[in-house]
């Protein structure tokens, strides 16, 4: 037996990507979302019995190791070595006839070495001028092991000079180590910090300037090698994958010594794209490790902007997304130089990016109360998660007056060329819900003659998020306890909310028309939600009675 089909013998399918994907068992076979693409669905099926998955959303579909590789964006023989220790199978004598997987080890091979060499540098009497540097940026002796920070000094071919005693000129040139074409060092009197892949195998490098009169460009980065792309790397994962786990969050910046930064305060999980902006299989390298993401880009008008982008892109792989404002400087690393505590208290105070946009666009008049609720909702309408999705609707309905299900419907018609009339539309057509639930609300608050068990529905059943925490207070408090501070203003509304009429007769009439408004709605919605995944004969029960209730409550 070959050593691919000892590893697929030794570790069962089901087992190994439920630890990724979590799944459920229908019929044979189990099922969960995707982890390839975004899908609100499952469409993503394993085979226990053919040891096998498939997706039928985008097709993706192959055995346990086509999945390491896919998974992990690693070739056949990388997805052998990480699976042999669970396998518990020796690989150390496998032979892999691929031209392509020879080249590529040599390659990381070069690279552990070149790293080495850079970081003893750095420590060496060649490295004084960088240490300085990199003391006087605030990152400790500790930091710069952590990260295998080094050095590479001003003289000529410093490092391709020594790179000659083991490897060929072809071996060199082909290494992006060099000028294109000549073999002359690519990196000199720069500070060098190795790029790592999730295995913590050195790829790449970035080197910075370290002399502010420096006209040279302030970052210069190897080039994509067989062993690199910018866009599937992130800086500082592999450093941060712990802490990530342990915290279950990462937080995003934008540059390298931002996350070097960030680890002499003790905030590990952390990490920068690679001078690009943030990528679909770098949201699923962070994905292995935690599904919530904080963003804490620069204050100007650039790093807002990235912002939203990288909102939009992450919600769409089933990411909570949260962002942290800076409360000093353009960047943590500025932020962090004026008090290490501002910025640790910053991420404890992160908000969820509606909030945190909410707080930051202005609203002030009607146009830009229109603009900031369009770009709301487009970022609502790319969110896959249903717990997600529902608290922002919540947070856009409370902020802007509107019912959750004016929000809801605005999702669905983000479609249109003019969008901004399309919110005008879905707003006049709902704003009605709000005000008759208001009234409702009032009578309560206000007639006490009226305030009968009969006349009380459930709180999530109003539609106006912050009425209902305001029902839910009056049903667990009463009438005569305060509610918490963020309800007073809407509370003190409601006390002097203007009744239409004084006679009992009339207002208890509306009470019980409005209460039966509020149940047939809240059973359509029920309908509506049943209908959407309609399967299975429990359903079908619960589908079939809402509709007697319907029916029964509208012939009252």
């Amino acid at each position: 037996m070959d050593i691919a089909n000892q590893i697929k013998e030794s570790i069962d399918i089901v087992d190994y990507i439920g630890r990724i994907v979590p799944l459920t068992q229908r019929g044979r076979n189990y099922f969960g979302l995707c982890p390839f693409h975004s899908e609100k669905t499952p469409s993503f099926s394993v085979n226990p019995d053919m040891q096998i998955f498939k997706c039928f959303g985008c097709g993706e579909s192959g055995d346990l190791i086509s999945f390491v590789q896919k998974y992990q964006h690693v070739d056949f023989p990388e997805a052998l070595e990480i699976l042999a220790p669970e396998a518990g199978v020796d690989i150390s004598k496998f032979k892999y006839s691929d031209p392509e997987a020879s080249s590529k080890k040599k390659l990381y091979d070069l690279y552990f070495r070149v790293a080495d060499f850079y970081h003893k540098v750095l420590l060496s009497k060649h490295g004084i001028k960088a240490q300085k540097y990199l003391a006087d940026r605030g990152f400790s002796k500790t930091v710069w092991k952590n990260f295998n920070i080094g050095y590479a000094p001003k003289e000529n071919n410093f490092l391709t000079s020594r790179l000659k005693e083991k490897y060929t000129s072809k071996e060199i040139l082909e290494s992006g180590l060099t000028k294109p074409g000549q073999l002359s060092d690519k990196f000199y009197d720069r500070v060098i910090f190795p790029l790592k892949d999730t295995r913590g195998r050195v790829v790449g490098f970035s080197a910075r300037i370290i002399d502010r009169f420096d006209k040279r460009p302030k970052y210069l980065n190897s080039p994509e090698t067989p062993i690199f792309k910018k866009r599937d790397n992130l800086f500082g994962l592999y450093e941060a994958s712990q802490s990530i786990i342990k915290k279950d969050f990462v937080l995003l910046v934008e540059g390298q010594t931002d996350v070097i930064s960030s680890h002499s305060t003790g905030v590990k999980n952390i990490v920068a794209p690679l001078g690009t902006s943030l990528t679909e299989n770098q949201l699923l390298s962070i994905k292995k490790y935690t599904d919530n993401l904080y963003v804490a880009f620069d204050s100007d008008l650039a790093g807002q902007k990235a912002l939203i982008r990288t909102a939009d892109i992450a919600h769409k792989k089933g990411f909570s997304v949260s962002a942290v404002n800076i409360p000093y400087g353009k960047d943590i690393d500025e932020c962090i130089k004026k008090d290490p505590k501002l910025y640790i208290s910053a991420i404890k105070s992160a908000k969820n990016v509606i909030e945190y946009l909410l707080n930051k666009l202005p609203t002030e008049t009607i146009a830009q109360k229109k603009r900031v609720l369009s770009l709301l909702v487009k970022l609502i309408t790319g969110v896959t998660d249903p717990v997600t999705k529902r608290s922002y609707i919540d947070t856009v309905s409370d902020f802007f007056e509107l019912t959750s299900e004016t929000i809801e419907n605005l999702t669905k018609s983000t479609l249109k060329e003019d969008f901004t009339e399309t919110i005008n539309e879905v707003v006049h057509k709902n704003k009605g819900i709000m005000e008759r639930e208001k009234y409702y609300l009032a009578i309560l608050i206000q007639v006490k003659t009226l305030r009968k068990k009969s006349n009380f529905v459930k709180p999530s059943s109003l539609q106006t998020p912050v009425l209902q925490k305001i029902l839910a207070h009056i049903v667990k408090a009463g009438i005569k306890t305060t509610p918490p501070e963020k309800l007073e203003s809407t509370w003190k509304l409601l006390k002097v909310y203007l009744l239409p009429s004084d006679d009992l007769t009339i207002l208890e009439a509306d009470l019980k028309r409005l209460v039966k408004e509020i149940k047939i709605r809240k059973i359509q919605s029920q309908i509506t939600t049943l209908k959407t995944g309609l399967q299975g004969r429990e359903t079908t029960k619960a589908f079939n009675r809402l509709i007697k209730r319907l029916a029964l409550l509208k012939n009252e």
